[in-house]
């Protein structure tokens, strides 16, 4: 089986930056083992038991590896995802509006290119 550049984008924040979320002392020093030991599911798992009400649900927990690429993360962080339709609403604006009124409907997409 073949290794492949797959793609992905996405609106994320570091882990740890939740920290200051969690309720109290105990809670964040068992978070904080579970980022300083890279166990991306076990944070994954601890968010969705601990994330305060009112707050976005997350979409994924990832460990970004050595073998990943990114100019903007960090190698050994684990970063957790949230839904782009969770935090923004997008509104359509005239220029929308005219290309659909000529039978044209952009796509949003994502893509990865070699070179």
């Amino acid at each position: 089986m073949s290794m492949k550049n797959i793609g992905a984008s996405g609106y994320i924040v570091k882990a740890s930056e939740l920290e200051t979320l969690l309720p109290n002392a105990i809670a964040k020093a068992e978070y904080r083992e579970l980022i300083e030991n890279q166990d991306w599911e076990g944070v994954a798992e601890f968010l969705d038991g601990e994330m305060p009400e009112g707050f976005p649900a997350f979409e994924s927990v990832f460990l970004h590896g050595d073998e990943d690429e990114s100019v903007d993360l960090e190698q050994g962080e684990i970063y957790v995802e949230f839904a782009e339709s969770d935090l923004f609403v997008k509104t359509p604006t005239p220029a929308l509006a005219k290309l659909q009124g000529a039978g044209i409907d952009p796509k949003f997409t994502r893509w990865v290119v070699w070179g």
